[in-house]
């Protein structure tokens, strides 16, 4: 059976195979500690876990992990902040791609049940300073 380490980190390597983001890891930072060197930027924290117990069969979890998508263009006047914003989602969605065309769902490798982006994504694309944010939710379900 997957555990929990297992599924965050087949999550982390399918994001990282996309070869959008130059910075990922599972440990957020300080959105003014990531430049332009470093951006567009992706780093995936589990922030809720709920297990549910049925009577018959066995235990399902589900872990509410938010991606935290940075992006900084610097004093570039003519770079918009959000344009990475846009892309980086677009690179979330791709890295969670069905992958199981049986039941139309993403397993992550076979790794989790299935893996999706789900619910409302948080933008603060930052037109002036440069330094754009959007925190996009993903469930990951693992039998």
């Amino acid at each position: 059976m997957p555990t929990r380490e297992d599924a965050m980190t087949a999550l982390l390597s399918a994001i990282q195979a996309q070869g959008f983001f130059v910075t990922t890891g599972r440990r957020a930072r300080d959105p003014s500690a990531i430049g332009p060197a470093q951006s567009p930027a992706c780093f995936v924290v589990v922030e809720s876990e709920t297990i549910i117990n049925p009577p018959i069969g066995s235990a399902k979890r589900s872990l509410k992990v938010t991606a935290f998508v940075y992006n900084d263009v610097g004093n570039n006047l003519n770079a918009i902040p959000e344009t990475a914003l846009n892309n980086g989602v677009d690179a979330l969605e791709a890295a969670l791609a069905v992958d199981n065309f049986a039941d139309g769902r993403c397993t992550l490798g076979g790794v989790v049940f299935a893996a999706l982006v789900r619910g409302e994504v948080h933008r603060a694309p930052a037109e002036l300073t440069g330094k754009a944010l959007a925190l996009v939710p993903i469930e990951l379900i693992l039998p």
